[in-house]
């Protein structure tokens, strides 16, 4: 199969439920991950397929034994070694011919995060946080910033940031004619909420399609990147964005 869960972090519920439900695992790793780059790729070797398959390939066999002597599930695993060709793993399965044949399984004791491979250093849960939802609530002082957010989110940035001024402008222009455009080529300028009431867009009932370029000012993104950004607590932006519910209109 795909061996790409034997150690990849979304998997991790998949060992967990491998490890419950059968009494031993054997894992032989063929490796071949075309999706790596560098000396990894390199050391992943061929794929076993060739060039049919760019996931790395495992052999698993699942053992179920009601009448297993050991407490919890065992799990072995084997890989192959590096830089191997597509010859070299195949000839490295007829020369072993089954589980049997390998007499160098590795015994792992999967942690509490049911890592298999690559375990998690448990190092990294006693440094200090730079943050935390309790510290942010004013229940516990661990935390190097008591109070911390996502920064300025748009939800637009598409056209309401830009590194020039000129452009930002005119794809906010753009964006008002577009939705104006559409409007109009339904010939009506306000719908029903679908309670009775009529919704206008803001801008049709109040600003047109104008816009304020001096609302426009200048942000800065990580330490020395600035871009323009159009205030969207201006006129323009609740024109452009926001509706009005209206009513009797």
């Amino acid at each position: 199969t795909n061996g790409s869960w034997i150690d990849g972090n979304v998997d991790s519920g998949v060992r967990a439920c491998l490890a419950e439900e059968f009494t031993s695992i054997h894992v032989l790793n063929l490796r071949g991950n075309a999706r790596t780059s560098g000396h990894r790729r390199r050391a992943e070797g061929d794929n076993v397929f060739g060039q049919g398959s760019r996931a790395p390939v495992a052999i698993t066999v699942l053992v179920r034994n009601p009448d297993a002597t050991h407490d919890g599930c065992r799990v072995l695993y084997r890989d192959v070694s590096d830089y191997l060709t597509r010859e070299d793993k195949l000839a490295f399965l007829r020369k072993a011919s089954s589980i049997a044949g390998i007499d160098d399984w590795l015994e792992i004791a999967p942690d509490l995060h049911h890592d298999w491979i690559g375990q998690r250093s448990a190092a990294f849960q006693a440094l200090y946080p730079l943050g935390s939802k309790d510290a942010k609530a004013g229940r516990t002082d661990e935390a190097v910033f008591m109070l911390f957010s996502n920064g300025y989110k748009t939800s637009r940035d598409t056209y309401i940031y830009n590194f020039s001024r000129d452009a930002c402008a005119e794809n906010a222009r753009r964006m008002v004619g577009d939705y104006m455009g559409a409007g109009a080529s339904r010939g009506r300028t306000s719908r029903s909420d679908g309670g009775g009431r009529r919704i206008t867009p803001f801008f049709a009932c109040s600003l047109g399609s104008g816009t304020q370029e001096q609302s426009a000012t200048t942000q800065r993104f990580g330490l020395f990147t600035g871009q323009h950004l159009d205030d969207p607590v201006s006129p323009f932006h609740q024109a452009a964005l926001l509706c009005r519910v209206c009513s009797g209109q």
